[in-house]
């Protein structure tokens, strides 16, 4: 299956709108930004149906757009990668946007003791390894924050901090195994850490 793993044999014909994979047996695997577009998808049908607020649960993919009744800025829980799901370690104040989380926590298995989770390094075949728990991504489009929280998880929480920083208009929260919080400074303001055992710029959470 790795042999078969080669984004540059992927050929798009924009014109004709085709898209044509170069050796048998390839497929492609859309998953990390199918819920991200079908989240737009939503909100552009709404709007355009003349709703001005709404906010769309696309399990680990929130969307949010105007504002909640009265004018207050929509809050967003983030998943503690330790606890059932619907435990928090944080809250974002999102106002408009998405917030879409990637992580150890959501989907995977154990066998033989080790868990084995759905994000794979493509140069092993096996699940990314690194120091990281969960990414969490903030983006005025979902379909932006679904692929960069993907991306930058399987980075790791330097490189992928570096990558976040460098582009404009996203931010992010990362979450390591050890339980350090770090936040790109676009989400200084709009970020607060509520999880116990976690740790954000060597300060504890209690």
């Amino acid at each position: 299956a790795r042999s078969l793993v080669d984004y540059r044999a992927v050929e798009i014909d924009e014109a004709a709108r085709t898209v044509r994979l170069e050796h048998p047996g390839m497929a492609l695997d859309l998953g990390a930004i199918a819920k991200g577009y079908a989240a737009d998808a939503v909100r552009d049908y709404l709007i355009e149906r003349g709703f001005s607020r709404g906010i769309l649960n696309f399990g680990g993919n929130v969307l949010a757009f105007g504002s909640k009744p009265g004018g207050a800025p929509w809050k967003i829980g983030i998943q503690d990668p330790r606890q059932p799901r619907g435990e928090y370690l944080g809250i974002i104040e999102a106002g408009q946007g998405a917030v879409v989380s990637s992580g150890v926590y959501e989907r995977y298995f154990e066998a033989d003791g080790r868990r084995y989770h759905h994000i794979l390094d493509t140069s092993t075949g096996f699940p990314v390894e690194n120091d990281l728990s969960s990414v969490t991504v903030v983006s005025g489009d979902a379909i932006i924050a679904d692929a960069y929280s993907t991306i930058a998880f399987a980075m790791g929480s330097r490189d992928g901090l570096d990558l976040i920083e460098s582009v404009p208009g996203i931010e992010a929260v990362f979450v390591t195994r050890e339980g350090m919080v770090y936040t790109t400074p676009g989400l200084s303001e709009s970020f607060a850490l509520t999880g116990a055992g976690y740790y954000s710029s060597g300060a504890p959470i209690h």
